[in-house]
């Protein structure tokens, strides 16, 4: 009765931690753009490794970039991971310059041994974060030669709750699925003013105006994944990963808000899709002491829906590799069951401005999984910087430091002790 007590409270908490996950976690212009800044999918040691998981397995971590790897597990586990992030980035658009400070609950998941050849995972995480304010002064118009100032806001975002199961159909090849719901509301709001003109003066032709666009959005998605394992030299395993998420039609609630003279609304329905995803991975382990990792993410996004439109992104594309080590996996000694992590990856982000290609990325990472004291527990750290170099001098560059923070709780809750 434990056992089903323990699943239902971190079942509770998972749920009920969507609002807190919810939350802003950028300043970037970039996020004027179709869902924003899309947000890496892994857990903590997938981030100490420059975002790679395919083809990762660990009995005692938790990926979600590929369904399948939920089998590692082994039958006397309980896991329960979250993770926080904290970001400093630093914008730059000719001589100007910002700098914006974030900080957010990331994620949230639990995973357990359901028989000895299948195992589940349930969590909650973010796909995208839209965050902006940009205020621009234009040139004087009207018979008064007036000045007027544009202001753009943005905030929301999308998220992901997902329950995932993987099986073992035979020996070292398994397969996953994650069944997900997708929600969120994307806020963006444009102000026309007029700074000599008072919002209440009516004797002149130019007026305050507003327009907020609230886009709610909802809807079914799945993961599919596979890993096979290739073992050879007693102590080596090569790892291969494929997973694929086919294109989803998003359900959705479209709230202008219109003011001016007076204050007007229109809800209206359009078209709005989630992007297919196709990901291939290979590792290459030693001894439980050296693992080598990379992968290739491609998302065809050109051919995705916005607003009833097709052709307003472009195609994203990343390539990411990793590593990580540890001294001594099967020594009780601290110092010699720490995990160090080190990572990189280059990306094509899916921004399309003014016709082009907006942007490119690309980012280092370190990290280290530390395990607590008396117990399976791992407490996981990671330094990311990540760039993000605009195509033309028109275009930002951002550089961001985000420090990823996740608590791995290891419980061994199905054994019976011996009376």
């Amino acid at each position: 009765m434990g056992k089903i007590n323990r699943i239902v409270c971190a079942l509770l908490l998972i749920l009920t931690s969507g609002v807190a996950i919810a939350q802003n976690n950028t300043n970037s212009p970039y996020t004027r753009y179709a869902y924003g800044q899309l947000v890496d999918q892994g857990f903590g040691r997938n981030l100490g490794m420059g975002g790679v998981g395919y083809a990762l397995r660990d009995n005692s971590q938790i990926n979600p970039l590929n369904p399948a790897a939920y089998s590692a597990m082994d039958s006397l586990t309980f896991l329960f991971e979250g993770g926080i992030s904290l970001q400093n980035t630093n914008f730059k658009e000719g001589s100007t310059k910002l700098n914006a400070k974030n900080s957010s609950l990331q994620y949230l998941a639990l995973q357990f041994r359901l028989k000895k050849w299948m195992a589940m995972s349930v969590g909650v995480l973010p796909i995208s974060n839209i965050g902006y304010s940009i205020d621009e002064i234009h040139a004087k118009v009207g018979e008064n030669e007036q000045q007027y100032g544009i202001t753009r806001r943005g905030s929301g975002g999308l998220h992901k709750v997902y329950a995932g199961l993987a099986f073992v159909p035979f020996k070292n090849f398994s397969i996953g699925v994650n069944a997900g719901f997708i929600w969120g509301d994307l806020t963006r709001t444009t102000l026309i003013y007029f700074p000599g003109i008072p919002p209440t003066d009516g004797t002149s032709s130019m007026k305050n105006s507003s327009r907020a666009t609230i886009v709610s959005l909802r809807g079914l998605n799945f993961d599919f994944g596979a890993q096979y394992r290739l073992k050879f030299r007693a102590s080596r395993t090569l790892t291969f990963g494929i997973v694929y998420s086919p294109k989803v039609k998003l359900s959705n609630d479209v709230t202008i808000e219109d003011k001016l003279n007076s204050y007007s609304v229109t809800k209206l329905k359009s078209k709005y899709d989630m992007v297919a995803s196709y990901g291939f991975g290979v590792s290459y382990e030693v001894n439980r002491k050296l693992v080598i990792s990379s992968d290739i993410l491609y998302q065809p996004w050109s051919k995705v829906k916005i607003r009833d439109e097709e052709g307003t992104l472009v195609d994203l594309t990343r390539v990411s590799v990793g590593a990580e080590y540890i001294p001594n996996y099967y020594s009780r000694n601290f110092l010699a069951n720490i995990k160090y992590r080190l990572g990189a990856h280059y990306a094509n982000p899916y921004y399309k401005i003014e016709g082009q290609r907006a942007s490119k990325e690309f980012g280092v990472t370190a990290g280290i999984g530390m395990p607590l004291p008396k117990t399976k527990s791992q407490l996981n750290i990671s330094a990311q910087f990540v760039r993000v170099n605009g195509q033309t001098d028109r275009f930002l560059n951002e550089s961001t430091f985000r420090v990823n923070v996740g608590l791995i709780f290891n419980e061994r809750w199905f054994f019976k002790p011996k009376i």
